[in-house]
């Protein structure tokens, strides 16, 4: 039989010898090492070699499913970067290549066009696939091709050009072997950096349990030298106030809503569809027409969750400290960068240690697009003007906007909040203008005609789709309707918690809300089935209402549960289960995008897009980042909070001003109550700190567990 294979083979290649193509192959300028190289394959693969046969069966042939939106055949990495033959001396004589091949078709669109009932079959919106091919930003078909080491990445690119010869265009990139990628100067020292912060917390941890056996007072230095202690960082991570009558407790709730919010985040994100690995593309475009979809779609939603939250407890905390106003917007500002930036940097710097762990079809793609994006990105990070930045290719943390954002909206509202304090009812009415002009701003942008209200999954057009991303939606304008109500729902909580309220106006109340949001959730469906008008009056409308409508549910969410009066949902949102899993929030927001898109980029096989498969996805992602996200609230997020909170709260201003306090577990306060150096009164208990991001709603606690002060974020 092989006798037989290898004639044949034979027999076709000197078929060959004659034809055009393969006169044009040996007129190709290609290393002399390469020429080389395909003479032996081609002498080895006639007599059937097995090395030669291996390249070409770990090769990617033809995107099976087309007709469906599969348009990649990944072929077989590891097979192509295993093959290496070797002499009798030991010397590596033939080694594997493994090469990502994008074909895209020129000008002439007659095979498409005579096609296209095939493609029809499947779906009507497939043509928006081709739109989505002909954009300059989309590389085309996607074949992984394995060949010798010999060929570099340029001498491959000049074979391609010269088969393809203007039929279509061929771009060769990303190539890779087997060989052990050298670690560099930057991952050694990062190792160091890490191998010190273990260092620090094997120290910490045996110092606190000596402290706490010697029942050690807990002074600054005793803090200061206990803050990467394991176990107290844990037990701080893990612990739940059960006195019912502590203001920790009233605000419980925050944590469950906190954690539905992010997990939809994560359901959003997992539904996006990476087209260098998705099969069945076509099962996106039936999806995103269904009704089911529209709450994958509203994950934007819950960004803007996140920022109502974040505006209602920097509010909460503000309102009620009785210091100059400028020392609170110094030291505010001040903690929120440290408590935001070294957890942000802390997991950046560790991204860089990934390639030493983990290799692909796609993964020196991503490695090399991460170095371009901290190398140009990292000052706008540290600025917080990251937003005002386009994010053009695939990016590991082009989430990150959201901190910006986040921290240009705090600047707003921390100066209106300090100086207004004492006038709180121009500062309700403040906030609710700046809410109106956003709103407004919005739906100007919409009117122009650039840009759509929301930013649906498929589009054919990627230049409004990018536009709409990066000019509105990463825009402050965009969602401080959001986060400024968030304040004025803390002002109209404190005039109006005790007024009386009757089991009617609640009902009402209620079935508002819901309406409310379910405008904002079914409404999404028009832009998610493909129907795009930009500058249609229903685009305008809905940018206008789409924030105030959520924020509305949300306020009367938040109103409903803090008066007691949520029922079975404030039940269910303060159950203790969440507190932790809200703690995490920060650390899962950072990690889960890159572990999604290393996920994606390092696999092996393409992936089946399905509801049931993004869903499973999901819970995959949602459990891992909460691992990932524990180990940097130990090594850097609660260690970072506790060194700023011992030399940065409020705390030593505040026993000058208000008088004795008393300060236990990391600089925590009992929270006896505020006496006023201006009227003497007793205040309600509140945090020592502005930094709300990254705080708990108050310090008090009952007995003698510690109090829910640790470094956690509200911000996604």
């Amino acid at each position: 039989m092989m006798d037989r294979a290898r004639k044949l083979i034979a027999e076709a290649m000197r078929s060959a010898e004659g034809s055009p193509l393969l006169r044009r192959l040996m007129r190709t300028e290609v290393s002399p090492e390469c020429t080389i190289g395909l003479l032996r394959f081609m002498r080895d693969m006639r007599n059937l070699e097995p090395w030669a046969v291996r390249l070409i069966d770990a090769s990617g042939k033809y995107p099976t499913g087309l007709f469906q939106g599969t348009i990649s055949d990944i072929g077989a990495y590891d097979e192509c970067v295993e093959t290496v033959v070797h002499d009798q001396f030991g010397h590596v004589t033939v080694s594997g290549q493994y090469c990502n091949m994008y074909i895209k078709l020129t000008n002439d669109t007659s095979v498409l066009d005579h096609m296209m009932p095939a493609f029809l079959m499947t779906n009507r919106r497939t043509t928006e696939l081709f739109q989505l091919l002909d954009d300059e930003r989309v590389r085309g078909l996607r074949v992984g091709i394995c060949t010798m080491s010999d060929c570099s990445r340029e001498d491959i690119q000049a074979i391609a050009n010269t088969i393809s010869e203007g039929i279509a265009k061929v771009t060769v990139n990303d190539c890779v072997t087997g060989e052990p990628v050298p670690i560099s100067d930057l991952q050694i020292t990062l190792i160091a950096l890490l191998g010190v912060n273990v260092l620090l917390v094997v120290f910490s941890t045996l110092f606190d349990m000596y402290a706490k056996k010697k029942n050690m007072k807990r002074t600054i230095v005793v803090k200061l030298m206990s803050a990467f202690s394991v176990p107290r960082n844990t037990h701080t991570l893990l612990y739940v106030t059960r006195n019912s009558s502590s203001e920790a407790y009233c605000y419980r709730f925050l944590h469950g809503l906190r954690f539905f919010s992010l997990f939809w985040i994560v359901l959003g994100h997992s539904s996006m569809a990476f087209d260098p690995v998705i099969s069945r593309f076509a099962n996106v475009l039936e999806a995103t027409g269904t009704w089911f979809y529209c709450t994958f779609s509203t994950a934007f939603l819950s960004v803007d969750t996140f920022f109502f939250l974040s505006g209602f407890l920097l509010a909460y905390n503000v309102i009620k400290v009785d210091l100059d106003a400028w020392i609170i917007i110094a030291v505010a500002l001040t903690r929120r960068i440290i408590r935001v930036m070294v957890p942000v940097t802390y997991v950046i710097l560790a991204f860089f240690l990934v390639p030493l762990f983990y290799s692909g079809p796609n993964s020196k793609l991503l490695f090399d697009s991460y170095n371009k994006e901290i190398t140009s990105r990292w000052w706008q990070l540290l600025l917080q003007v990251r937003n005002f930045y386009n994010s053009t290719d695939m990016e590991c943390f082009a989430h990150l906007w959201y901190l910006s954002t986040d921290f240009q909206l705090f600047v707003v509202c921390i100066f209106v909040l300090a100086l207004l304090r004492k006038r709180q009812t121009l500062m309700m009415w403040t906030f609710l203008g700046l809410s109106l002009f956003c709103s407004i701003f919005s739906a100007w942008q919409m009117q122009t005609g650039k840009y759509l209200p929301v930013i649906p999954s498929v589009v054919g057009d990627l230049t409004t789709m990018a536009n709409t991303f990066n000019e509105v939606y990463m825009m402050p304008s965009f969602h401080g309707a959001s986060y400024f109500l968030g304040c004025v729902t803390v002002l109209y909580l404190q005039k109006y918690r005790k007024a009386e309220m009757s089991r009617a106006t609640e009902v009402v109340l209620w079935c508002a809300s819901v309406a409310c949001a379910l405008t904002c959730v079914l409404a999404r469906r028009r832009w998610n089935a493909g129907i795009v008008n930009p500058g249609a009056w229903e685009d305008v409308a809905f940018a206008f209402f789409d924030r105030l409508l959520w924020s509305a549910f949300l306020s009367w969410l938040v109103i409903a549960c803090a008066r007691g009066r949520g029922g079975f949902v404030g039940r269910f949102l303060s159950w203790g289960a969440f507190v932790p899993l809200s703690r995490l929030s920060f650390g899962v927001y950072l990690v889960h995008l890159p572990y999604f898109v290393v996920m994606c980029f390092v696999a092996r096989e393409r992936i089946y897009y399905s509801m049931l498969g993004v869903i499973s996805t999901t819970f995959s992602i949602f459990v891992w980042s909460c691992l990932l996200s524990y180990g940097i609230f130990v090594l850097c997020e609660c260690p970072t909070g506790v060194i700023e909170k011992t030399f940065l709260a409020f705390n030593g201003i505040e026993k000058t001003i208000h008088g004795n306090q008393h300060f236990r577990h990391g600089g925590a306060s009992r929270n006896k109550g505020w006496a006023s150096a201006a009227n003497g009164k007793k205040q309600p208990p509140i945090i020592p700190t502005v930094v709300v991001g990254q705080e708990q709603l108050s310090a008090a606690a009952a007995g003698t567990a510690p109090p829910e002060t640790v470094p956690q974020s509200c911000r996604l």
